[in-house]
């Protein structure tokens, strides 16, 4: 079978069930978007951003609608293959929005023509839960490539290697399933109870859209971290970040183990616990430029301007050497370190116009180098920070 074989069937599968359904909701849709909030951060963003966005796989609109909640004014563009997904999203819009602040189209990623005609200033795509189920990533994600601008910003949800289906789908035909098309829901449903029993988890009760296309079907890309990334990388993108990687640096800085990651960059550290616990999901930040990683090891370091960024807030500690708080509402997430008061007080100053040499020449603390480098090395990798080159003069 060709993969344009594969992509008609897989048309058809969306075509009659499309994806999401009426369940689901803007506020659903948001929560498994990585927030906005954390790519700016992860990706050393800043200023207004998205300004313009393309939701690529935006089947029946509720990505595109919740990225307009959350970013009013940018310009947003939804594409699709399924004709029915498209007349849905602008149904939706239509119900939802006042105003049409949204363009939606049918199209197939994997077409260089009708990608090149979209334009190639976005500076932010996403593309939720979409390449997994295409017979040529590869193609999908080049021509996503030429659509970003020279800093612009590509979102990739993936499955990984972890995902349910990639052991379902050899455990079913055991049981008699065709795995390569939806069986009738009813003969299913304690078929999946089993299963659900089994791996412990819950996709009985999945609906019949999802069940359509995260577990039956043509095609699904289950695949490693290490493979998507070979993929965007011989598109010419760089990887920033994973946000199930970035989630798991809890358990380092827990355990205090964050000294092993020394001097790594935010994608080393996030591909190596990636790939150490394989995900089920895999929410990956690419640029179009490679991110700049500071020099820590080397005494250039205290030339570098740090940033704080808005993804934390931060808390002063109320008494001398008592817990410093950073909260991320966006993240729903909490840190709390053991601090000396002059690390409030580094974060404070952090405003990207001076080198870290002179702000830290402004606190009366005496802390060693080494200590410094270590503490900054935290506060970058949960991305409460960035660091940036010297100016030129």
């Amino acid at each position: 079978m060709t993969s344009g074989d594969i992509a008609g069937q897989i048309r058809e599968v969306y075509q009659e069930r499309p994806y999401p359904g009426s369940q689901s909701s803007i506020r659903r849709t948001v929560g498994y978007l990585p927030p906005l909030e954390w790519i700016s951060a992860i990706s050393a963003k800043h200023g207004r951003f998205p300004k313009r966005i393309l939701v690529a796989g935006c089947g029946t609109g509720l990505e595109a609608l919740a990225l307009c909640k959350r970013s009013p004014e940018a310009e947003i563009v939804g594409i699709d293959f399924s004709p029915r997904s498209i007349h849905e999203a602008l149904e939706l819009q239509k119900r939802l929005l006042r105003r049409q602040s949204i363009r939606f189209f049918v199209g197939d990623l994997t077409n260089r023509r009708f990608m090149n005609s979209l334009g190639s200033d976005f500076d932010f795509i996403s593309c939720h839960g979409v390449i997994s189920y295409i017979p040529r990533p590869d193609r999908a994600v080049r021509n996503l490539a030429r659509c970003l601008r020279s800093d612009g910003v590509l979102y990739l949800g993936v499955n990984g290697a972890a995902h349910f289906s990639c052991a379902w789908r050899r455990a079913l035909p055991i049981l008699g399933f065709d795995m390569r098309q939806l069986p009738s829901i009813r003969g299913l449903r304690r078929v999946l109870r089993l299963c659900d029993a089994v791996a412990r988890i819950k996709i009985a009760r999945m609906p019949a859209n999802y069940l359509g296309s995260d577990l039956f079907g043509p095609l699904i890309h289950n695949l490693p971290i290490s493979k998507w990334l070979q993929i965007c990388t011989d598109s010419g993108l760089h990887f920033v970040g994973d946000l199930s990687g970035y989630r798991k640096l809890g358990s380092v800085l827990n355990e205090g183990l964050l000294d092993v990651l020394f001097a790594r960059s935010r994608a080393q550290v996030h591909q190596f616990l990636a790939t150490v616990t394989p995900c089920v999901f895999h929410r990956l930040i690419f640029s179009m430029h490679a991110p700049q990683t500071p020099p820590w090891e080397k005494n250039d370091l205290f030339n570098w301007r740090p940033l704080i960024t808005p993804l934390f807030r931060v808390f002063a500690p109320k008494r001398r050497r008592s817990a410093l708080r950073l909260e991320s509402r966006s993240l729903n997430m909490l840190v709390e370190l053991s601090t000396g008061g002059w690390e409030y007080e580094l974060l404070r100053q952090s405003k990207g116009d001076r080198p870290l040499g002179e702000i830290l020449k402004k606190i009366p603390s005496r802390v060693s180098r080494q200590k410094v480098r270590n503490q900054l090395f935290l506060f970058y990798q949960l991305a409460v920070l960035n660091l940036y080159a010297p100016m030129l003069r």
